[in-house]
């Protein structure tokens, strides 16, 4: 397996804007991507007044995971313009070691 993490910054508010969407409307864009194992969205600490957000993409070939990064900076790049999100860092990597248990996604955001 394979996973690309990345890390965004957003004006104050834009995790609880991201949130709700990337449930209804990217997670199913990444299920058609081949070798799609899961999808993680995490709220992190703000920083300097930003938020910050990381997300953990997971595949079973590093093209899934590269096709991934694609969709991912094509869907924020069309949806996301008017939250000042950040260029991704991103990290990816060959999973060594993973554990879990198979759950729909949650969104803990609510209107």
């Amino acid at each position: 397996m394979y996973a690309t993490v990345r890390r965004y910054t957003g004006n104050a508010g834009a995790n609880k804007n991201l949130a709700t969407r990337v449930e209804g409307e990217f997670i199913p864009i990444l299920r058609t991507i081949p070798g799609f194992v899961s999808y993680t969205v995490i709220d992190a600490e703000p920083e300097n007044g930003r938020d910050v957000l990381m997300t953990v993409s997971i595949y079973t070939t590093r093209e899934g995971a590269d096709a991934s990064v694609s969709a991912a900076a094509k869907w924020v790049g069309e949806n996301f313009k008017d939250l000042g999100l950040s260029q991704p860092q991103i990290t990816a990597g060959n999973v060594i070691v993973n554990a879990g248990v198979q759950t729909r996604a949650e969104v803990a955001y609510t209107q």
